[in-house]
């Protein structure tokens, strides 16, 4: 009984809750990156196996780097160069390799698994390499947002 009560005034939804959503990443979506106390606007795209990423530069995100990767390679392009890298090469704090390894961990679906009821957010939260990352869900009338925290 204790317990329950533990639960029931807790500020984290529990398993059962209706507070937690699915989230897919088959289909690209519009997120916001944290990443060394700089924030970024990009996309992503992940089917299981490659992380399709855009990050957008410039005052009106006019240009963007576009990574490729998967547990083989990273391709990086931009205006038109293009770069591909082994996977394993690269540094561990290099943001697509972290950004992968979240993904290869949670996987194109899966549902979040703490829900803060203040803020209205619901996240997950798993460690990339030497990184902390944390993928937040906030909906802001019909639109859900994604903000994806690497520390």
């Amino acid at each position: 009984m204790i317990i329950a009560s533990l639960f029931g005034f807790s500020s984290c939804g529990t398993k059962g809750s209706n507070n937690f959503r699915e989230i897919s990443f088959r289909e690209e979506k519009a997120v916001r990156i944290l990443y060394n106390e700089k924030e970024y606007d990009g996309t992503l795209k992940f089917n299981g196996d490659l992380l399709e990423m855009k990050v957008f530069t410039g005052e009106k995100n006019e240009d963007s780097f576009a990574f490729s990767v998967d547990i083989m390679t990273c391709t990086t392009t931009f205006k038109g160069l293009k770069k591909t890298e082994q996977t394993n090469k690269l540094p561990w704090n290099f943001m697509p390799v972290v950004i992968f390894d979240f993904f290869s961990q949670t996987g194109a679906d899966f549902v979040t698994e703490l829900y803060d009821e203040k803020n209205k957010t619901c996240s997950i939260l798993r460690k990339a390499g030497n990184s902390s990352v944390s993928l937040e869900v906030s909906q802001k009338e019909d639109n859900l947002i994604y903000v994806l925290k690497i520390s």
